[in-house]
């Protein structure tokens, strides 16, 4: 599904435009809907910027195959699902007929599923203003049970000992996607962070690895069983390294996984963040790392 932000400057880019046209994508940004979600394609693409191409197409035109012009980016799209305009029921398919790319935005020419889609009635504003006076009551409520519970359980005559600080710094994975039994250990973190479960994380010395003896590996238990799911990147790999020996690492957690395409090899692979928290400040990243250099 392509979808395209409902604002005047895209409004404007595209009025009195013919349908059907060429448009060129500045900016877009994809987004991948879990499938128990949706039932057919879980895939949004959000064109946020474009130019549109002067180049008219004709009905017969737009039943041709283009050639896809690939992108310099792997954040660009390179091409779009084949368009039939003999099955669809988009304005594009009835170029002929209605000649522009925009509708009509009178309330008489849109149907009533469009209209719903584009405009709220006055009940539907009563029911959120409703909404919003109930919300903001709930929250008023919160507040002063929340003050009446600090009262009633706080501490007499207590000393508080002053803890550690702590510092977190986030590490994007590396190497996860040339693995295949990385990918379906991530796969796993994944839906147990969808259903809102905890998934434990450590870390480890790999001295075996051919690349890096130095290496870091990050393995996460999902199913009652250690899993590895990537490496530490290499310019953080000293100060990782200095905070393990010195038993500083407090906590660690996944921050997110993300389900990506990647182009260069035509596949989606998932790809984890996750965040170490520290006792003291992290050392800055040596940049000048080497591969199996003393640490």
């Amino acid at each position: 599904m392509v979808v395209f932000p409902q604002c005047k400057r895209v409004l404007d880019k595209v009025k009195d435009v013919v349908s059907p046209c060429v448009i060129e994508v500045i900016s877009s940004v994809q987004f991948q809907i879990h499938p128990d979600e949706v039932e057919d394609d879980g895939e949004v693409m959000l064109i946020w910027d474009f130019n549109v191409d002067k180049i008219n197409l004709s009905l017969t035109a737009s039943q041709c195959s283009v050639k896809a012009t690939i992108p310099p980016s792997i954040n660009t799209i390179d091409s779009m699902p084949y368009l039939d305009p003999n099955i669809v029921n988009c304005n594009c398919s009835k170029s002929s007929k209605q000649g522009k790319i925009l509708l009509s935005s009178c309330a008489a020419n849109i149907p009533d599923l469009q209209r719903l889609s584009l405009n709220i009635n006055e009940e539907e504003e009563e029911e959120e203003n409703e909404e919003e006076q109930d919300v903001e009551d709930d929250l008023f409520d919160l507040d002063r049970v929340n003050s009446e519970a600090a009262e009633l359980f706080a501490p007499e005559n207590t000393i508080c000992e002053v803890e550690e600080e702590l510092f977190t710094e986030s590490f994007t994975l590396k190497g996860s996607s040339y693995h295949e039994h990385f990918q379906n250990a991530l796969k796993s973190c994944k839906q147990k962070m969808i259903n809102k479960e905890s998934v434990a994380v450590k870390l480890s010395f790999e001295p075996v690895n051919r690349r890096d003896e130095n290496a870091i590996l990050v393995h996460a238990c999902p199913e009652n069983t250690w899993k590895p799911i990537g490496y530490i990147p290499g310019v953080k790999v000293p100060k990782v390294t200095q905070a393990i020996k010195n038993k500083e690492i407090s906590n660690m957690v996944i921050n997110f996984i993300k389900y990506q395409y990647v182009f260069p090899i035509a596949s989606f692979k998932y790809f984890a963040t996750v965040t170490i928290s520290k006792k003291g400040r992290w050392l800055k990243n040596r940049d000048t790392y080497k591969y199996n250099e003393d640490i």
